[in-house]
């Protein structure tokens, strides 16, 4: 798995790329995991209707791919800059839970919840520049609360969910597009009621994404690099 910082004006995220004859290992990790929990994971969407189980699977692959993608980041910062610091693995309990990451660094446990979804319709730089937000904590009709993370990230696919296992059987890559901490939504976000409320869901949202800190400095944020 490879990554490279790329930018847009100033802003800069980052892209993973994987193919499977490199990173077979990995891939062959995540299909079996995606099948395993998405027969646990909420059948609901955010507004609460029923989604297929096939729809489930290659929204649950793209989900872990990205779960992944954010762990293998941080172990590659890890590394490269000698943190006392590591992945804490949980065992899948519940799907309220099973997107959550958690990274020791020194004695500190921090919480990051990934978010993810398929985006190839508008341009990447309309999804940086206010077609797309960065998503906090949420409310919907059927899930009143949700604990708090320490950071939240957002990854896209730039295809169709359809075209997951296609790709990730090949060559696939995977854009860690902007993130934040809780006080940074706190600081710089707020509570959106009317862009998603087709979801029937309450986010705090950063928008555009290029209004938070570029990617590579929320993970140094993460990891306490200065």
């Amino acid at each position: 798995m490879d990554f490279k910082e790329k930018s847009y004006k100033d802003y800069v995220y980052v892209v993973a790329s994987l193919n499977y004859f490199d990173d077979k290992t990995k891939i062959d990790h995540i299909l079996k995991k995606a099948e395993t929990t998405s027969k646990k994971v909420n059948q609901k969407y955010l507004n609460g209707q029923i989604c297929s189980p096939k729809i489930k699977l290659l929204n649950n692959i793209g989900g872990i791919l990205a779960e992944e993608v954010v762990k293998e980041y941080i172990k590659f910062l890890i590394r490269k800059n000698f943190i006392d610091a590591e992945i804490l693995e949980d065992n899948f309990t519940n799907y309220e839970s099973h997107r959550d990451i958690k990274v020791r660094v020194g004695k500190t446990i921090k919480t990051l919840e990934i978010r993810s979804s398929f985006n190839y319709l508008a341009q990447l730089e309309g999804v940086l520049s206010g077609k797309f937000s960065l998503l906090g904590k949420y409310v919907t009709s059927y899930k009143s609360s949700e604990p708090e993370k320490d950071f939240y990230i957002t990854v896209i696919h730039r295809y169709k969910n359809e075209e997951i296992e296609n790709k990730i059987r090949d060559n696939v890559e995977v854009f860690i597009i902007g993130g934040a901490s809780k006080e940074k939504f706190i600081e710089i976000g707020i509570v959106d009621k009317e862009k998603l409320k087709q979801y029937k869901a309450t986010y705090n949202i950063i928008s555009p994404i290029i209004k938070a800190d570029n990617v590579p400095t929320v993970f140094k944020e993460i990891l306490e690099i200065n």
